[in-house]
Formats: structure tokens, C-alpha cells, sequence
């Protein structure tokens, strides 16, 4: 029996952590809610996810503490960003998280398009497992 995927999403906005929600339980993954980087450090230490959606902009918190708590992780889930931000905070951050070793997908840009999020999510289930990248003992 093939085990389910789970995907942690990390917004501070109710709303898209519903819609992301609906679309990831839609497409059978188990879904955890982190509205804050606080909650997401704890879901994170206490689970292993294969993907986490993350928002870039969380209130006055960033994104970029949640990439590098990952970046710890023995095994690194795949990232998916979104975000409001400029071109230049996506750039930066996607130049951080491939030095901190994470594969990142996006960014989709805010007001998010529900059928862009489900295909991204799509082609991130269909990439290598995140299993190969674990470390060797």
C-alpha cells in the first residue's frame, strides 16, 4: 500500500492556508498548519514532510528562518514558495536555499491561481523522491 504524502503549510493568512489545504487534501496529501515560524519549527521537528508550502512574508516574521531550520532537517522536504515579495527577496532567497542545500519550486506569485498551485504541487510529486538525497550514514 502506497503511504501518503504530507505537506506542511507555513502562511500567516487563514485564507491561503485554506485554499492550499483544499487543494493538498484534494490531491491526498496529509496536511499540516503552521501560521507562524514558531509553529512551523515545531511541526517540523516532530514530522517528516515531503513538501512544505511556504510563504515568504509571515506578518514580521520571515519565510527565510523556516529555510534554514530545514536545512538542518536529515531529510530536506521540497519547498514550494509563495509570496508577495519582490523579484529581488525571491532571487536572494532562492540563492540561499540552494546554498543551504533545498530544492526549491516557484515562486507562485500572490493572489495566488488555484490550478498553477495544483500543478506545481503535480510536478513536485513526480520529481525524484526526497529519500535520495538523504545523507549516507
Amino acid at each position: 500500500m502506497h503511504e501518503k504524502r504530507r505537506l506542511l503549510i507555513v502562511d500567516d493568512d487563514k485564507i491561503h492556508r485554506a485554499i492550499y489545504s483544499s487543494i493538498a487534501n484534494k490531491m491526498n496529501f496529509v496536511v499540516d498548519l503552521a501560521p507562524s515560524p514558531a509553529d512551523a519549527f515545531k511541526a517540523l521537528r516532530a514530522n517528516r514532510f515531503d513538501i512544505v508550502v511556504l510563504d515568504l512574508m509571515l506578518g514580521e516574521d520571515s519565510g527565510a528562518d523556516v529555510l534554514a531550520l530545514m536545512s538542518s532537517l536529515p531529510l530536506k522536504p521540497r519547498v514550494l514558495l509563495v509570496t508577495g515579495a519582490s523579484d529581488d527577496v525571491i532571487e536572494e532567497t532562492f540563492s540561499v536555499g540552494r546554498q543551504l542545500g533545498l530544492e526549491l519550486f516557484g515562486p507562485v506569485r500572490k493572489p495566488v491561481n488555484v490550478a498553477l498551485i495544483r500543478t506545481v504541487l503535480r510536478s513536485m510529486e513526480i520529481a525524484a523522491p526526497a529519500e535520495a538525497v538523504e545523507p549516507a550514514s
